[in-house]
């Protein structure tokens, strides 16, 4: 099966894609392809920070349906999150699936739980997540109410990560998350000690 990934959004958005990506290929059944008319599936990780978002979104999909119409098409992230409706109102054919780390079970591999990347597809730099949520409820943000709860990712996974990257070839690493300053984990309380633990890692890299 190929398989097409698009990302609009965040850099939080972009390596949550990639994740998708080794999680759903790493096995050889799927084989991500660059060019929407060539895929069999095509999974869109959505933005909803501002209308234009929105109406990206929406237009890719109008265009797969044009270009692509036997292509089964996914869609998640925040805007499938905050409304579906507008996306089915498209075509009832489109799939949502909101939660990310469900798709690769609604593909059918149910033995697929791997949390960190080991590349990152089409950049020269490396983008590792280390938290996601906001607790803030600004009155201006739509956030809070479509990301996870706040949560960090434990220390070990993100330096076992980076050294990963780093090994195969990256020398610039970008540490990413919807609210950084909130890390904390049992190891690292906050985000100064993280990248002071990071710093300890013997590689040439930034």
């Amino acid at each position: 099966m190929r398989i097409y990934f698009h990302t609009f959004g965040c850099k939080v958005n972009q390596y949550e894609t990639q994740l998708l990506r080794e999680q759903i290929c790493y096995n050889g059944n799927y084989q991500p392809v660059e060019k929407i008319e060539t895929a069999d599936i095509a999974i869109i990780n959505s933005c909803t920070v501002t209308h234009n978002a929105d109406a990206d979104t929406r237009q890719l999909v109008r265009r797969i349906i044009r270009v692509n119409p036997r292509c089964r098409i996914i869609v998640t992230g925040c805007y499938a999150v905050r409304s579906k409706k507008e996306i089915l109102d498209i075509s009832n054919s489109v799939e949502i699936c909101p939660i990310k780390e469900k798709i690769p079970c609604y593909l059918g591999l149910n033995n697929e739980n791997r949390q960190t990347i080991t590349y990152f597809a089409d950049h020269s730099r490396a983008f590792v997540k280390i938290q996601d949520g906001c607790d803030a409820f600004c009155s201006y943000c739509i956030v809070p109410y479509v990301r996870p709860k706040l949560w960090s990712k434990p220390l070990e996974t993100i330096l076992k990560e980076v050294d990963s990257l780093v090994e195969n070839g990256y020398k610039e690493i970008v540490l990413c998350g919807i609210r950084l300053g909130k890390y904390s984990s049992n190891n690292a309380k906050n985000f100064a000690e993280l990248v002071k633990n990071l710093m300890n890692i013997r590689e040439d890299f930034r």
